[in-house]
């Protein structure tokens, strides 16, 4: 496909190379921990640390296995992690912050793991106990919910972790933007401003929260690169993901999808682990079993999701055009975005298949531009 003449040749010669490595560390990240997770049911690891620590409180056993799992991920995946997440973004100009800090908000990241660990064993020792050989269509429904609890508080308790927020000032802009919402029908109680320049020069913008917690939230990289227009352009595209609720039939799919591979899970542990059905700290000996199954399931329903994803982001796309009218600022934006992210506008299909989210940046300008042709 000819490259659009919005796109610098040279970033996009520069987001390939970016990309590749990119993926190849995610790729290596996603071995290791596959191996190692293969490697721990080998030597039946899990039998081993469920003797180790039987004799102790349930609440203690299910942290102390959170602490063991999140830290063994941390440390398998370090170098990965370190090369792919502080010496690439180096490399490439992304990188703002020391790596001490770096390494500050990975520890911040490490905590926040292990709690949400530790909760979900809990929550899934319980409902195995109370709902028994039915636990994957229960558990499934207690993790939705969970879900939305954490989309809930992530504005107001986890987000502040990492950044400082602090309300937008610019009346030209929020008035701007409350305009674009007006069209869609939407309201949000702030519009929020982050410090992420001090960390990264790459762009962003996302709605956040649900209910009392909604917001609106802009890198000051956004605000300080991009006219009025295309950022007015970037929230439309937002708020037609709320005003389609993307989000919320992304999470149903997410429900389906557990579903669905529980229930492969449960035939595997009916004949290799009965005493799982026990509830409790009785699920702890399959564990292993249980998240290496569900990792490599996930990975071929991650190709239907991104599918999915993709068509939720052509519909965005043309809601962002309903409500702005600017296909012009509308194109220029996913332009700049694209060459200032690094992100590869025309990726091989292989790629897209398996790692993208999102539509290539060349095909969504291609698709706004021939389909308000065809309007």
């Amino acid at each position: 496909m000819e490259m659009h003449p919005l796109l610098d040749k040279n970033r996009q010669q520069k987001a390939k190379a970016y990309n590749t490595e990119k993926r190849f560390w995610a790729l290596v990240t996603m071995a290791l921990e596959f191996t190692a997770l293969a490697a721990a049911l080998f030597m039946h690891f899990g039998s081993t640390l469920y003797g180790t620590f039987s004799g102790l409180l349930p609440v203690l056993q299910f942290l102390l296995w959170s602490l063991l799992i999140v830290m063994a991920a941390q440390i398998v995946s370090l170098v990965p992690s370190l090369m792919s997440g502080y010496f690439l973004e180096k490399k490439y100009g992304f990188m703002r912050q020391g790596i001490g800090g770096w390494f500050a908000d990975s520890g911040k990241g490490l905590i926040l793991e292990i709690i949400l660990a530790w909760i979900v064993l809990m929550l899934f020792g319980w409902v195995v106990n109370v709902s028994g050989i039915f636990w994957w269509i229960f558990f499934a429904l207690i993790l939705f919910v969970f879900q939305g609890i954490l989309a809930l508080i992530f504005p107001v308790v986890i987000l502040p972790l990492f950044h400082r927020y602090s309300p937008i000032e610019d009346e030209n802009l929020t008035r701007r933007l409350k305009s674009v919402l007006g069209r869609a029908g939407l309201k949000v109680l702030g519009f929020y401003r982050e410090d992420s320049s001090k960390k990264t020069s790459h762009d962003n913008a996302f709605f956040v929260g649900m209910g009392s917690t909604r917001r609106i939230v802009l890198y000051d990289n956004l605000i300080e690169n991009y006219t009025l227009n295309e950022i007015s352009a970037v929230i439309a595209h937002e708020a037609a993901h709320r005003k389609k609720n993307h989000i919320i039939k992304l999470m149903f799919i997410n429900l389906a999808e557990t579903i669905i591979i529980s229930s492969f899970i449960h035939i595997v542990l009916l004949r290799y682990y009965p005493s799982f059905f026990n509830g409790g700290t009785g699920i702890l000996p399959a564990l292993f079993t249980v998240m290496l199954i569900f990792g490599l399931v996930s990975v071929l329903f991650g190709i239907v999701s991104n599918y999915i994803s993709r068509r939720f982001e052509y519909e965005a796309d043309m809601g962002a055009l309903k409500y702005t009218g600017d296909k012009k600022s509308f194109i220029s934006m996913l332009a700049k975005l694209a060459d200032r992210n690094l992100s590869d506008a025309y990726p091989p299909v292989w790629v897209k298949l398996f790692f993208s989210s999102h539509p290539p940046v060349g095909e969504r300008i291609s698709y706004v531009e021939k389909y308000t042709e065809r309007s």
